[in-house]
This record gives C-alpha cells, structure tokens and sequence, in this order.
C-alpha cells in the first residue's frame, strides 16, 4: 500500500513538473540552432583538385611569355648596339688588297671585285656602309663591309684597291683613316651623287669597213 502511495506521488510530482521541461526543451531549440550554425561556418571550405592541364597551361603561358620579353631585351639591347654603333667613330691604320684576292671569295660568301667600293672590317655587320676618311687631305669614300680583316696588327680596316685608290692611298699601301657608319640610304645618295660626277664616255667611232681587192684569176689557158 506504501509502495502504491509513493508511485502515486511520484506521478504527481512528473505531472507538475512536466511543463517546465517542455519550457527548457522550447528555449533549447534555438541554442542548438545557433551552435550548429557556428559549427558550420567554422568548417574551412572544400578546395578543389587542381587540374594538371591547368598547372601546364600556366606553365606555357609563362614560358611564352619568357620567351617574347627575352625577345624584346635582345632586340632592344641589339637596337642600342646599333644606335652606338652608329654615333661611334674610329680611327686607325686603313691597309688595301686588290690583284693577288681579286675573284676570290669574300667572308660573306660573294666574289671580291677589287675596284669595287668595298672593304673588311672586323665588327661590322656585312652589308652595311661605313664613310672612310682621310684626315691629311679631307677626301672620303663610302665602302660596303663584304669580308672579314685586316688581320695584321695595327690595322683597322682592310679596303679594296679602287676605295683606296679614291682615297688617293693606293700607292703608299697603308694610310690613316677615321671610319664612320652611316645608313644605307645615305650611301646610296652618295652612291648616286658620285655616278652623277663621272663624265660621260664618249662613243669611240666605228671605222668604215675594210674592203678587200680580190684579183680575178684568168683559168683560161
């Protein structure tokens, strides 16, 4: 009976009791809410797999690039070169060749004509002009760089026999000069100037054709 009486009261007690669990329980629901919230946010984001044509692209990409601005430091650094090039001067001991080489072959593969304006040197691009210069009588001539010289020590440019010979240096066989580059249009105004100078030959006159005297032989005897 004792045991009935208790069981009793304690149904009673969870009765009243029960509302305010049902209370906690509501005011729980949005604490939790939060929490998992919080949780959520704190995790780190999922990174995605780096593709390896990616990382090639990138790759290529970067290596083109390499590639043309190396393209233009040399091309700019050449440009510079030439542009000194062109604002330098020197000056030194000019030597020429003519008959002995004349038909051989020149270092940039033509034949050596040795009346040409022509000339070696050993820096210079082929195919570029330099003015040569006399200091002692102020004549100049402007010459194509076609070879490769002098070798001989002392020397700095090796001209052919019809440069020097306009420098007016062909019999003493060396000279001092100063040499100058100059653009290639200049040259061919120089070129063109000094064509215009040259006197016009004069036709030699064609001698009358000769006439033979032919003596009739008398066969009959």
């Amino acid at each position: 009976m004792k045991k009935i009486q208790s069981a009793v009261a304690l149904g009673r007690a969870r009765g009243q009791n029960a509302p305010v669990a049902r209370r906690w329980r509501v005011a729980l629901v949005p604490l939790l809410v939060a929490l998992m919230g919080t949780a959520q946010a704190r995790k780190p984001a999922p990174v995605s797999p780096i593709r390896h044509e990616t990382r090639e692209g990138h790759a290529v990409s970067a290596q083109k690039h390499t590639r043309v601005a190396s393209h233009h430091a040399v091309s700019g650094q050449h440009v510079e070169r030439m542009r000194h090039a062109q604002r330098r001067f020197q000056t030194g001991i000019a030597s020429w060749y003519g008959r002995e080489f004349h038909g051989h072959r020149t270092a940039n593969g033509e034949r050596f004509d040795m009346y040409a304006l022509t000339a070696a040197h050993r820096t210079l691009p082929f195919g570029s002009f330099a003015r040569v210069t006399l200091p002692a009588t102020g004549r100049s001539v402007v010459v194509r760089i076609n070879d490769r010289g002098p070798y001989a020590r002392g020397r700095v440019i090796d001209l052919s026999f019809g440069a020097a010979r306009v420098l007016g240096y062909s019999g003493a066989g060396s000279a001092r000069v100063r040499i100058e580059p100059v653009a290639a249009r200049e040259a061919a105004a120089q070129s063109g100037a000094r064509r215009a100078k040259r006197p016009a030959r004069r036709a030699k006159p064609v001698p009358p054709p000769k006439r033979y005297r032919v003596d009739r032989v008398d066969r009959a005897r």
